[in-house]
């Protein structure tokens, strides 16, 4: 069931890991006061059923990630059968970036599911044709690039783009 795939970086890495998400608070209080006077963090996690070795019961492994990168699977694969995840970039154009819609935004229009994010974000297809696509980057990969500088030909070439990296 790849579309309760999520994948995510891990904390404090570049580190891409894909599996289940989940999150867990430290701690649960009684009274409402009590979350005002003492904060709960919340992590978050993506969980993973690894083998541990050949005739032993497997583990399932919790790996907690930024959430801020998490992003969730498509179900739908590119042309080279790679699945696509939400903030996936295709083709090599920083602005096809897979994202999803709930209807909310009348601007677009009825984008409701997986579309691209296309043109500066200033219009959208909707996701379709996948054997034309091919999954190039991530938009928090770039992001990273960015803040390095290493990214600044990225329209032009994106395969450059990533050996630099």
């Amino acid at each position: 069931m790849d579309t309760q795939l999520c994948k995510a970086k891990l904390l404090n890495s570049d580190k891409w890991i894909e599996g289940y998400y989940a999150s867990r608070e430290d701690t649960t209080y009684c009274f409402k006061e009590d979350y005002e006077n003492h904060p709960v963090k919340t992590h978050h996690y993506i969980l993973r059923d690894e083998m541990t070795d050949w005739g032993l019961p497997n583990e399932l492994r919790a790996y907690e990630i930024d959430i801020n990168t998490l992003c969730r699977c498509t179900g739908s694969h590119d042309k080279n059968g790679k699945l696509i995840y939400e903030n996936d970039i295709l083709n090599g154009e920083l602005y096809n970036v897979v994202s999803y819609g709930n209807g909310e935004n009348e601007f677009y229009g009825m984008n409701v599911g997986w579309y691209v994010q296309r043109d500066n974000f200033e219009s959208w297809c909707e996701l379709s044709d996948l054997h034309y696509y091919e999954v190039t980057g991530n938009i928090y990969d770039i992001t990273e690039q960015l803040k390095a500088g290493v990214a600044n030909d990225w329209q032009r070439n994106p395969k450059t783009s990533q050996e630099k990296a």
